[in-house]
């Protein structure tokens, strides 16, 4: 049976259609329609208490949220990082520019191992938001973001290009274009997180090639995008495979900055 029916009044001779029932007609004996609205308002917003914050969990340690995809704790141990200027960093002495959004540790080293190694792109998003407020609090100003690529087999075999999502969303952020500009030389290169400082900093030497198809920068501002800056190689020869293609001047943003002796590339 209905919930709601009628009344006798749309029966009898004369009287109203059932369909040209007025509002609230022969619903008293059950709730009238002001009464029953506010019912249901309060009704949804008790099911909202009760199950929004189950809708979303923080994704580093699984704490229910509301908003956003960190628990305030995991977010207060984002540790901001100070970089020193570019030419003030060992291997660092051609990019025009250098920022990080934290330092490589606690929560913001798990993100970065969530992003690189579960291909968890809302690990991405985070860093790649807070990386945008990194250039802009350095007024830098760019035409173009690129990044630092990865072998295609290690791409395939992990599902995404690490670097690559966090360029993407950091133009998202910033509003500019982004384009792949390099290619990997070596496609079975050696993973960085694997060597020493030493083998990075032999192994990283003409190991970028202009990529096929790829947009010319000559003239323009380059936003260079990589994860994890350590002993810069990687970077470095980057930058340098970007002036060569003619770009006016290459800024670096990465997600965090680790030391010597930390673990990544």
């Amino acid at each position: 049976a209905p919930l709601y029916h009628p009344g006798p009044a749309a029966y009898r001779p004369g009287g109203a259609a059932a369909g040209d029932v007025s509002p609230g007609e022969g619903r008293k004996g059950f709730m009238d329609g002001p009464r029953r609205t506010r019912w249901l308002s309060r009704l949804g917003d008790s099911l909202k208490e009760l199950l929004w914050p189950l809708g979303r969990f923080c994704i580093l340690c699984g704490v229910a949220i509301r908003s956003q995809s960190l628990c305030p704790q995991c977010l207060a141990n984002l540790k901001a990082c100070a970089l020193p200027l570019a030419h003030q960093h060992p291997g660092m002495t051609a990019a025009d520019g250098l920022c990080a959004a934290f330092a490589y540790e606690d929560a913001a080293k798990r993100l970065v191992w969530e992003l690189k190694f579960g291909a968890w792109e809302e690990a991405g998003v985070v860093l790649g938001w807070h990386m945008s407020w990194a250039v802009r609090a350095r007024g830098w100003e760019a035409d173009l973001i690129t990044w630092v690529p990865m072998p295609q087999k290690r791409r395939r075999e992990r599902g995404m290009d690490h670097a690559r999502c966090l360029a993407e969303q950091l133009a998202r952020a910033l509003e500019l274009p982004c384009a792949g500009l390099l290619a990997r030389r070596d496609e079975d290169a050696v993973p960085q997180h694997t060597l020493s400082r030493a083998e990075r900093l032999r192994h990283a030497r003409d190991a970028f090639c202009p990529a096929m198809d790829a947009p010319s920068p000559e003239g323009l501002r380059v936003l260079l995008v990589d994860d994890v800056l350590t002993t810069g190689a990687t970077a470095a020869d980057c930058v340098r495979e970007l002036q060569a293609m003619g770009a006016a001047q290459v800024l670096v943003a990465v997600a965090c900055r680790a030391m010597y002796d930390d673990d990544e590339g």
